[in-house]
């Protein structure tokens, strides 16, 4: 998705497809069904939050524990977002 655009909006890119809800929601099942780890109660933090959703891959590691993120950069090949994430 990221790599038709230019590299300097690939940042960008991933953070507006990442803050939607549905997308939260999408990865939320994957982590619930592969990742024993997962932070229900920081998703459902995310999820509740008033105002406008803001998300990075970043923040989504960091508030809910999350390895599907990671782990679809690395098999996609996603380089951009990798130095995003880290």
């Amino acid at each position: 998705m990221a790599g038709y655009k230019e590299n300097t909006e690939a940042r960008i890119v991933i953070s507006n497809w990442m803050s939607t809800y549905y997308t939260l929601e999408y990865l939320s099942i994957w982590e619930d069904f592969n990742n024993p780890d997962f932070n229900r109660m920081g998703y459902q933090s995310v999820r509740s939050a008033e105002g406008r959703l803001i998300m990075s891959p970043k923040r989504w590691i960091e508030i809910t524990n999350a390895i599907g993120t990671l782990r679809m950069n690395l098999l996609l090949g996603y380089r951009l977002s990798l130095s995003f994430i880290s």
